[in-house]
Order: structure tokens, then sequence, then C-alpha cells
């Protein structure tokens, strides 16, 4: 408002102010026209007497009868708009007052649809049927004589209401939730609430089309005791998250499963803290299985395949924290971890997460099954070889046929993690494979994981690496740059290397010199943050250039660096400036803010061609 003001007051008051002066000067003149006329300089009258006091005098009179112009036209013109919009907002009652409410314009079949309607809608509050039935007789009539509106028995709710719901559903099928752990809620359900809601429900077993309990400070035992001859025959939904004890080797066991294996609708099922085996038919027909934190005395990998090809729909299927009480080895080592010669297609699989798994197992898993190119891979476990994780190498594209698509490979070195993250997936568009390793940042794990890129076998499509993370490692922990050249030797197709808060001796080698000659290919290199002198740095790029070792790859393909980008470094030397200026190539210099001079700095090659 300041700016309009600024923009468009002072233009009125000058305008208004010039209309009064050159009025009364007119006015003088034909007055004192026997007099000798002022002479006019701008705004500003002289002539004989006290010219200048008279002019003054005018001015000062000018712009105070201007003001008072102006704010009066202004205050008129506001209680004109004041009143237009006081007629409006009165044509505007008369046409609501007109209509008529909406329990008078619709039946109340057609209300009571509306209602159910809007509480099926995932941001409505808990227990919507209630509040409804409060606004008015009516609308109360209207609720309790609508059963759907009363099928989804969710929030706090005590015993005597949660058999109001169940009553007034009629016949439909029952949704019930008991606790929410997606929102913060400090009162987590206790088993006195998880008991009174299956006394409320647990006669109409036989309803439940969704069952969702979030009480993880009980024990699964007493799911299993209250389920006990409970049949769910339209169940759809079950989501169990209760309380699991340490070692999970102490965990309760279904021996006998859960609602009488009568579950014939189950498509969703997520176990957190309930350990059922994988014997059981529970875990047939499934679009989405999850299993947490539960233990599994006496299975085999075999089970874990069983499942599969019980559920020829899957989309979604992770394991976290579960174990498996069979014996160590590695791939091949025994029958039960030998895969199958043909992997079982598993075509509508979307994720596949395996969290804090014997690496064995995940092996076995990924070995055993054709995943659709298209899926999306998450892996978390203690092993730092990806050999000991990943399908074999000979065999890895005919398991996960997705990966021979793979653009980018990236390397994450996170200090703060002590297990390996391996993800897998396909980007948006659907045409980009990625291909992440998380790593400690200790130790040879460097080393093991660059090292184990080359398992990935050969990649025709890849075109990117990206490294993070490493920054503050002492050189002698990092590979041999012989190690490093073995491994990436067969992904000479790499055009583009970005190299983020890494240590100066992982940059330096990438340097061509005439033993060293790491993707030759390259046309893009981006250093974000870490550690590298101004000197390696202008070695590594003018190594890539024209002006490199004569007889290196890059001479004989006559491919040289296109690009340099420098970002989130404090300061660039001047030296190393004028070094880069030299050089036949882009550069791209953005410093960080935190650093003298702020310095953003783009040259583009074609400039000094």
């Amino acid at each position: 408002m300041e700016a309009i003001t600024a923009t468009f007051v002072p233009r009125m008051i000058q305008e208004l102010s010039d209309y009064l002066c050159q009025s009364w000067q007119q006015e003088e003149i034909n007055v004192s026209s026997s007099t000798p006329s002022p002479r006019i300089h701008g705004n500003c009258f002289t002539g004989n007497g006290p010219s200048q006091n008279i002019t003054t005098s005018w001015q000062r009179e000018a712009i105070t009868v201007a003001r008072d112009f102006a704010i009066k036209a202004i205050a008129l013109h506001a209680d004109q708009l004041l009143a237009d919009v006081r007629v409006s907002e009165i044509a505007f009652k008369q046409q609501q007052n007109s209509l008529c409410p909406i329990n008078r314009r619709f039946p109340g079949e057609v209300l009571g649809l509306i209602f159910a309607f809007a509480a099926d809608h995932p941001s409505v509050k808990p227990r919507t049927a209630v509040r409804i039935s409060h606004v008015s007789t009516l609308w109360r009539q209207i609720a309790l004589s609508t059963p759907r509106l009363w099928q989804k028995v969710d929030g706090p709710i005590n015993e005597n209401l949660a058999r109001a719901y169940v009553l007034r559903s009629g016949t439909v099928p029952l949704s019930i939730e008991l606790g929410d752990p997606t929102t913060v809620d400090l009162s987590i359900p206790s088993q006195q609430d998880l008991l009174a809601l299956f006394r409320a429900s647990m006669h109409h077993s036989h309803r439940w089309r969704s069952l969702v309990l979030y009480c993880p400070n009980t024990g699964s035992q007493v799911l299993e005791g209250q389920c006990r001859g409970l049949q769910a025959p339209q169940l759809r939904t079950f989501r169990a998250c209760f309380g699991s004890p340490l070692p999970l080797r102490s965990s309760f066991i279904f021996s006998t499963g859960i609602f009488e294996n009568h579950t014939p609708s189950l498509r969703d099922l997520h176990l957190d803290g309930v350990s059922i085996p994988l014997t059981c038919t529970i875990y047939a027909g499934l679009t989405s299985l999850v299993l947490a934190n539960t233990f599994h005395p006496g299975a085999r990998p075999r089970d874990l395949l069983q499942i599969i090809v019980a559920c020829p729909l899957l989309e979604t299927l992770g394991i976290y924290h579960t174990e498996f009480n069979r014996p160590l080895g590695h791939l091949g080592s025994s029958a039960d971890f030998r895969p199958a010669s043909v992997p079982l297609p598993v075509p509508h699989l979307q994720t596949l997460t395996l969290v804090h798994v014997r690496d064995v197992w995940v092996q076995y898993m990924l070995s055993s099954i054709r995943c659709p190119p298209s899926v999306r891979i998450h892996v978390v476990c203690m092993m730092s070889d990806l050999y000991k994780v990943l399908p074999p190498a000979e065999s890895i594209g005919e398991h996960l046929p997705g990966i021979s698509a793979t653009r980018s490979v990236e390397i994450v070195f996170s200090p703060s993690k002590t297990s390996m993250d391996i993800y897998c997936f396909a980007t948006d568009d659907g045409e980009t494979f990625r291909f992440t390793a998380k790593l400690p940042n200790y130790g040879s794990d460097i080393s093991d994981a660059v090292l184990g890129i080359g398992h990935l076998s050969h990649l025709p499509h890849l075109e990117s690496l990206s490294i993070k993370g490493g920054e503050g490692l002492d050189a002698e922990r990092l590979i041999p740059g012989a190690s490093l050249e073995g491994a990436l030797e067969q992904f000479s197709s790499i055009t583009s290397l970005s190299l983020t808060d890494c240590p100066m001796h992982l940059a330096e080698l990438f340097t061509i010199t005439k033993t060293s000659h790491l993707l030759p290919f390259l046309d893009s290199i981006t250093l974000a943050g870490g550690e590298i002198s101004g000197r390696s740095l202008a070695a590594l790029v003018k190594s890539r250039t024209r002006l490199g070792p004569r007889g290196s790859p890059v001479h004989q393909h006559g491919v040289y660096l296109r690009e340099i980008r420098i970002r989130n470094f404090e300061k660039i030397e001047t030296k190393t400036r004028a070094a880069l200026e030299r050089l036949p190539l882009n550069v791209d210099i953005k410093l960080d803010k935190g650093g003298s001079g702020c310095l953003t700095w783009i040259r583009s090659y074609k400039d000094i061609e």
C-alpha cells in the first residue's frame, strides 16, 4: 500500500496545486491588467514588490486547498463504494433467505447418502455419525436410519458407544480402527480399550471388512485370545501393531494361525509384533504384505516363495526386523538357500522392502524372483559387500530386468548409519533406473562399496556416476587407484561425474595421467563441497582437455571435458580461476553464500572461441 500511495498521492497533489496556481494567476492578470504583469518562471512569480513572499503564499495556500479537496474526494468515493457493498450484501441475504435448507430440498434417503459419502473421506474426524446426530432432530433421525454412517467404528470410543455403532450399522460391513500411528496422539490405546472393542464387535466378526489395531503397549497374546474361534470371511484389511519383546526369539507365536485360518477376502495384511507361521492360509491372495518385528522359528526360505506363489497379484512386499531361525550360510551353501533354476515371476510387484533381514535371506529372495522393470527395491542390511546381497552377477539382469536400463549409479557414505542401504528404482518418467548404495563411513566400506559396483555387470546405458560423502577420511583408508580403475573400467560409457563432500584423494583419482585413465568419456564434472586444492582442481580439469597428456584415451577418442561445475566452496583462488579461464571448456562456479565474495561466475567456452 505504501508503494501505491507513494506513486499516486504526490502526482495528485501536484496536479491539483498546479491547477489552482494557474487559476489564481489568471484571475490576478485579469484584475491587475493596468499594472505590470508578473514574470513567470515555472511555478514562481516575480514582479514589483515582495513577489517572492506572494509566490510562496500562493503555493502554500494551493497545496493546502489541494490537500483538503483530495481528502474530501477520497472520502466521498470510499463512502460510495461502501454503499455499493451494503447493497450487494442485502441482495445476497435476501436471495439466501429465499432458498430452502438442504434438509428440505432433499429426501431423507438422499441426505443420508450425502452424509455417508462425506463420512468416508479420509480427512473427516472420528465419530462423524455422532456429530451429525447432534445437529438437529431431523438430522438425528436421518443419521439413525443410515446404516452406512455407522459402519466405521473409530477414534476414542467406549464400549457402550461401540455397541451402538455396531447395532445401528445393521448388516453392512464394519470397519474397526483402534489407535492411529499416523497422528501425534499421546493416548495410546490400552489393553482395556482393546478388550472393550472386541466385546462390542466380536459377535459380528463375519461383517468385519477392515480391522486396524494399534496397541504397541499390549502383547500379541491378548489378540490371539480374543480372536480364538472367530472367523472373518469379509475381512479385506487387517493391520495389527502390538508390542514385540527383545530379543524377538521371545515373541509369542500364533501356532494355529488366526481367524480359524478362514480369511478368503483378505488383501491387505500388515503384522507388526504379531508372529503368525508363514505356512498359514492367511498369507494367500494378498496384494499387500508387510511383516515387522516378527519371529518365525523353523521357517524355510521357500516358505516365502510359497507365499508369493499364493499371492499372484502381490503389489507390495515389506519385511522389517524379522528373524528366521535357520542355520546361517551363503547362497547355494545348502539345499535350503539354493534358488530355483527358473526365477518366479512377480509381474505386479511395485515395492519390495527388506530391512534388517539376514543377508543370506535377502540374496535368496532377490535371486528367486523376477521383478518387473518398474519395481522399487529398498534393502537395508549389515553387509557392505554388494555381491553378498544382490543376485549373482551373471544372472542379476534376469532377476532385476530394469537394472540393465540403469542410467545413474550413486554411492553415498553416511557417517550416522551403521548398515548398508540399497535403492533400486525407476524414475517417475519410467525411463531412468537409479541404483543407490548408502554405506557406513568407516573401515574398508568405501573400498567394498565401489568395488562392489562391479557386481552390477555390464550396464550399457549408464551415463552418470555420483559419489557423496567420505570427507575427512585419510587417504590411506580410500581405494587405491588401480582397484578403482578395475571396478569402473566396464563403465566406460559414463559421461557425467558428480563428487559431493568427497576427500581430495578421491577427486584426484579421476585425473588423467600416463597410468590412470578412469572414465575416459567424461564430458561433465560437478564438484560440490569437499576437499580439493586449487592445483589439484586445475590438474584434474586440464588433463581432460586438449591440453592433457598425449596418448591418453581422451585424445584417442577425441572426447574432451565440456563443462566443469563447482558448488558450495567458500572461495576460489585467483590463480585457480585464472588457470580455468585459460582452458577450452565451460566453467560454472557458484560459491557458498557463507564464503567470502559470494561469487557466481559462469563462463561459456564459446565466448572465447
